[in-house]
């Protein structure tokens, strides 16, 4: 009997999976469309149609499995009771997608962010989105729950998202529970909660 061929979401996931077993296995050097396919069950033309380069699909790979075992903020809206809490925990959720995405993809995503012409660039643009959105609600719910919040820009807003891209992705540092204490202590809860006219005193 003639196997019958995988399509949609069952193929899709099939091909995901392959991605990430021979990452896990060999590397993200040994990925490539003809391993990927054979792992898969299916063949090339099918990955040349939905994919430019083998980044593009690694990223959706990873990006689908974090999504699996992280989950989404958006999806899942952080509302721990207080603004410095809610902040930690966005932070936090960050700290262990980077773990997950691994050292090998964020160094070749150092090398694609440069082609302009690939699906990266779409995709930052769509991740500063939904970082803004992330925000955004963490602060709405801020005030409703009466906490002062001071209205910032949207740039400021990402300048905690860009200090994390910039940590994993430029500086190849890896993110430390720390370092997200230090970036909502010294730098958001400052900005945001702040009044004008009020100096901070120092021992």
């Amino acid at each position: 009997m003639a196997q019958t061929r995988k399509r949609g979401d069952e193929l899709l996931a099939d091909i995901y999976a392959a991605v990430i077993a021979i990452m896990d296995e060999s590397g993200y050097a040994a990925v490539n469309f003809k391993s990927v396919a054979e792992r898969a069950g299916t063949n090339r033309p099918v990955l040349y149609r939905r994919w430019n380069n083998v980044f593009d699909l690694v990223f959706d790979a990873v990006r689908a499995r974090n999504l699996d075992k992280a989950g989404s903020l958006l999806s899942e809206p952080v509302n721990t009771g207080h603004l410095r809490t809610d902040l930690l925990q966005i932070f936090q959720h960050f700290l262990d997608l980077s773990n997950l995405m691994g050292p090998e993809v964020l160094r070749a995503m150092v090398g694609e962010i440069g082609n302009a012409d690939n699906a990266l660039i779409n995709r930052l643009k769509a991740t500063r989105d939904s970082n803004l959105e992330i925000i955004n609600r963490v602060l709405d719910l801020a005030r409703h729950r009466g906490e002062q919040i001071n209205a910032i820009s949207d740039e400021t807003k990402l300048l905690p998202f860009e200090s994390i891209r910039y940590q994993i992705i430029i500086s190849q540092q890896p993110l430390t529970t720390d370092f997200m204490i230090n970036l909502v202590d010294e730098v958001m809860l400052p900005i945001l909660t702040r009044q004008p006219g009020v100096e901070e005193h120092r021992e």
